[in-house]
């Protein structure tokens, strides 16, 4: 028995690989816009401090708290990670509509991604304890 259709059915209704109408293709579309009309270098790696984060307080969060740790990847390489300098996870909720700031205090450069991790209340926040809830992308070449 052919076990490759069985296998591809758990995956239809998925998005896989969406080609150049994706969020990352149409992102670097934007790069090239931004370089040809608004003078942007990209390939110059523009230095920021990232100060801190803001998180939403959502009703989602009102049930149940999240319990966030977060890495910072600047051009592929952790630069940052909070679940390394911090034993505690950051708590999301119960305040709705409030932004809850969470320090960073990074430098960071060119193409950053910023990942984030769930945590069960109260666990440890090493990384065998975590799980990847959301990620953020985009480079400082187009932040002042």
């Amino acid at each position: 028995e052919d076990s490759a259709p069985k296998f591809m059915s758990l995956f239809r209704g998925k998005v896989g690989n969406q080609g150049p109408e994706g969020p990352s293709q149409i992102r670097y579309v934007h790069y090239v816009e931004a370089m040809l009309y608004s003078g942007i270098d990209p390939l110059s790696l523009r230095e920021v401090m990232l100060t801190h984060l803001k998180i939403p307080v959502m009703k989602s969060h009102m049930k149940r708290p999240w319990y966030l740790s977060f890495s910072v990847r600047c051009m592929r390489y952790v630069v940052y990670d909070s679940g390394r300098s911090s034993k505690d996870a950051h708590v999301i909720g119960n305040d709705l509509g409030a932004l809850v700031t969470i320090p960073a205090n990074v430098i960071i450069w060119g193409d950053t991604r910023i990942d984030f991790y769930f945590h069960k209340q109260n666990s440890s926040t090493s990384e065998l304890n975590r799980k990847h809830a959301f990620f953020l992308v985009f480079n400082t070449a187009f932040y002042p």
